[in-house]
């Protein structure tokens, strides 16, 4: 059993995107979205895709891992509307790389050698993500503005 079902267990909450550890990413990526999180299912599942892809990521980078591609949670994101940085066609600079400060600000209590690690996380971030959205959007045949 994991860090986040212990979380949900201890908390009493149906899923462990209701905890503590999810639930100020799936704020974050809610008003990023500028829809509530709870009243669409599908809204719902992306914007959990994209908070967990948030999260991973942040970890995953902050440990030393090189990311290969971002798609998975940048088309969830497109279709939920969030973030907009990574909306189709959007032409918008990044803002999952701002989800990582809030990955880092929710779990720095237990993980503090994150917050070491932040500014190279969210460049590393901002840059695949650029590079896949710019993929993404040649393929689409659409034009940055």
């Amino acid at each position: 059993m994991g860090l986040e079902r212990l979380a949900s267990v201890a908390q009493g909450k149906q899923s462990n995107f209701h905890t503590d550890l999810f639930a100020p990413l799936i704020d974050f990526v809610a008003a990023a979205s500028r829809k509530p999180y709870g009243l669409d299912e599908k809204s719902d599942v992306s914007m959990r895709v994209v908070a967990d892809h948030l999260r991973a990521t942040t970890f995953l980078i902050g440990d030393g891992c090189s990311p290969r591609t971002r798609g998975a949670a940048t088309c969830c994101a497109g279709s939920s509307g969030a973030p907009p940085g990574t909306a189709r066609c959007s032409g918008s600079p990044s803002r999952s790389a701002h989800g990582v400060g809030v990955v880092v600000e929710a779990m720095q209590g237990a993980y503090p050698e994150l917050a070491t690690h932040l500014e190279f996380v969210r460049r590393v971030t901002r840059v695949e993500e650029e590079r896949f959205t710019h993929t993404l959007e040649q393929g689409l045949g659409c034009s940055r503005r």
